[in-house]
């Protein structure tokens, strides 16, 4: 269409390129002929979507949910075959192969009942709309929600057809494994179920185990140490800043404690393995000196890749790097370069541990020693030690984090004292006070910005940090032990060094 002016513009020519130059997709078959003359297996084979019904259903979950008349159901592309209402579909799990015939000629083992279900429905979606299809007949490469599958289906899984079930899985792309790892609880905080309706810690398992039906790349367990407690390992701090925002918009009140990397032995030398990944960060030309002092400082980065780009003054550099160095980057870099740099990660590989990281700069805390609500007066004097995280009128009690210091330490503060009434004048009786907007903090970037000894709260109202021990003297204590234990681990480190 033109553009100039009265022109129709619409997508049609686009639309019909589309139909012209890109080939239809096709399906594959599983062909009972010998492909290669050397025992007759079974071969996939490529060809259009024309003739499909003599070949045995297949296909793989792209996602899953869940309906309360017709249970469980899952989406997805058809591979092979064909798919009636009220036929019966076997749950291959990804990466199992059951199905194939028994080398010796018998049968395989009948599936575990479990696995076996009869389709319900079939459904497509039109627009934003899921409607019933009918006929109900789907045919490969038809995207269509099956209901009615066994309902241990999860993403990547095949259903296939339980009177001929396909040889093996239809291969899905490989999941990355999990990099860190936070554990979840319900909200024990003073202020625990003033602002949430689901406050049990049962609830909250369940409602992160139901995540992982799709959140492939999610797992869950129960915590060893805590029966109370659950384990979520995922693949960074976004991931798991994103969950946690889902849950506290549908009422729950849960605490996350502090990020850990997920470490394996090395099965040859027995010593701890850590994830590393790849990072590329494209960055204005004036920044990239920054952005590589922060990456390759503490956060013992290596800088493998560095081009510039003369028409738009960008620079793309690329790293290697600990995954432990990215918690809390993306918001430093952003603070560093204003904004102007676009960083993304993918997984590398295991690595030997590398030893203690850091930021090269310490975090130190206001800590709130009362509980009320913030006044003007006590926040515009702790305003001059440092950035409060809270405003007028929060609720605060003992152990809530109010603010970063500037002083050099953690400090005990009280943010909710008033200001003295008397019947002395004074200078500055009738001065106005002007207090800054407090610094917000996401999900994500608390979990990259919190300590060891710190926790999350988060409730549908509020997202507040807060010390994992809320007694100042256990916190004083501990934090004495703590400093010997990383003396301990620096030197021992030095002495590995030479």
């Amino acid at each position: 269409g033109g553009a100039g002016g009265g022109a129709d513009v619409s997508m049609r020519a686009l639309l019909d390129a589309v139909l012209e130059v890109i080939p239809a997709p096709s399906v594959h078959s599983y062909s009972s002929s010998p492909s290669d003359g050397e025992g007759g297996t079974a071969a996939d084979e490529v060809r259009p979507a024309s003739s499909y019904e003599s070949d045995p259903f297949s296909m793989a979950a792209t996602t899953v949910g869940y309906d309360q008349y017709l249970g469980r159901t899952c989406t997805g592309r058809i591979y092979s075959g064909s798919i009636r209402a009220s036929d019966a579909v076997l749950l291959l799990p990804r990466g199992e192969a059951y199905g194939i015939d028994d080398p010796e000629g018998g049968a395989p083992p009948p599936p575990p009942p479990d696995r076996l279900s009869k389709v319900a429905a079939l459904f497509v979606n039109r627009g934003v709309s899921r409607t019933p299809l009918d006929p109900p007949v789907a045919v490969a490469g038809d995207v269509v929600t099956l209901a009615g599958v066994p309902d241990g289906t999860k993403v990547g899984d095949t259903v296939t057809s339980a009177d001929r079930p396909v040889p093996r899985p239809v291969e899905t792309p490989p999941l990355a494994p999990p990099t860190l790892s936070c554990v979840f609880g319900a909200n024990d905080g003073p202020l625990m179920g003033r602002e949430g309706n689901v406050v049990a810690s049962s609830k909250v398992r369940d409602r992160l185990f139901a995540e992982t039906d799709n959140n492939v790349t999610l797992t869950v367990t129960k915590s060893e140490t805590d029966s109370e407690k659950t384990m979520v390992y995922g693949r960074g701090e976004l991931q798991i800043g994103i969950l946690v925002e889902q849950m506290r918009r549908e009422g729950y009140e849960l605490v996350v404690s502090p990020p850990r990397i997920v470490t394996t032995k090395c099965p040859e030398t027995g010593r701890d393995m850590e994830p590393f990944e790849e990072v590329v960060v494209d960055v204005d030309r004036d920044y990239s000196g920054v952005v590589i002092d922060a990456m390759t400082g503490p956060r013992k980065g290596a800088l493998t890749e560095m081009h510039d780009d003369a028409a738009d003054g960008k620079t793309r550099l690329v790293f290697q790097c600990p995954s432990r160095s990215l918690l809390g980057f993306a918001s430093e870099m952003a603070t560093a370069t204003r904004g102007t740099a676009v960083m993304h990660h993918c997984y590398l590989e295991d690595r030997e541990w590398t030893g203690l990281v850091g930021t090269g700069t310490e975090k130190y805390k206001m800590v709130s020693n009362a509980s009320g609500k913030a006044t003007l007066f006590a926040l515009s004097n702790l305003a001059e030690r440092g950035t409060l995280f809270v405003g007028v009128g929060d609720e605060i009690y003992p152990g809530m984090v109010v603010g970063e210091s500037n002083r050099g330490s953690d400090m005990e503060v009280n943010p909710v004292k008033a200001k003295e009434t008397s019947n002395m004048r004074t200078q500055s009786k009738d001065e106005k006070m002007y207090l800054a907007p407090p610094k917000k903090m996401s999900v994500e970037e608390l979990i990259g910005y919190m300590d060891d000894d710190e926790i999350i709260e988060v409730t549908p109202k509020s997202i507040r940090l807060r010390k994992a021990e809320l007694d100042a003297g256990v916190r004083q204590r501990t934090a004495r032990e703590k400093k010997k234990r990383l003396a301990a681990m620096k030197e021992q480190q030095l002495k590995r060094g030479k």
